[in-house]
């Protein structure tokens, strides 16, 4: 099994730290979404950013970011988007966890941080961090070790499921292998359904 680095855990795009926190199906008790219709769901009770790209934020838009400067309820080290993948079951804090989808930012992290070009740069890059259901429900403390207790496959890291999604919609052999990676979140495989139609 894998154990990652800690955990830095935040928990809407304006979070405060906290110490602990519940982990339910629905997501961090006490933490929400201002848009029900785009946000939350079963496929993203948990949302993951790592910590590593914040440096890479920072050198090209020269400005600090404040965690979470992207929404996410879990800040995570050692889990870039090409190291994870579309099933990974991971162990966090009492609760299990599973990788559903990478995520789709919308305009409100652009807005958050002041920079016009910050949604487009994270579509363009792929570094949009990622979504998780959850399989058990628990108590996630800060600093709560992570630890990856299953694989499902290694064809699709949330990267390459964001560059077929995001960058190369043609690529119709790439969303017809996306949809074949076990765990995938209900509303991608959808998405990517009906551009194969």
């Amino acid at each position: 099994m894998k154990k990652y680095n800690h955990l830095v855990m935040k928990t809407a795009i304006s979070k405060v730290t906290q110490e602990y926190a519940d982990l339910t199906e629905d997501g961090f008790v006490g933490d929400g979404q201002a848009n029900l219709k785009h946000h939350g769901g079963p496929d993203r009770a948990v949302c993951f950013y790592p910590y590593e790209r914040y440096s890479y934020w920072e050198e090209r838009f020269k400005q600090k970011l404040s965690l979470p400067a992207f929404g996410e309820n879990a800040t995570v080290s050692g889990m870039l988007e090409q190291e994870m993948y579309i099933g990974d079951v991971l162990q966090l804090g009492d609760a299990v966890v599973q990788i559903s989808e990478g995520r789709i930012p919308c305009a409100t992290v652009s807005m958050q941080n002041n920079q016009p070009e910050f949604l487009k740069k994270l579509l363009d890059t792929g570094y949009t961090g990622y979504f998780a259901r959850v399989i058990k429900a628990g108590r996630v403390e800060k600093g709560s070790d992570i630890v990856l207790l299953d694989r499902k496959q290694e064809a699709v890291s949330v990267l390459y499921a964001n560059r077929v999604m995001f960058r190369d919609q043609d690529d119709i052999e790439g969303a017809r292998t996306v949809i074949e990676a076990e765990g995938l979140g209900k509303g991608w495989r959808n998405r990517l359904e009906k551009r194969i139609q």
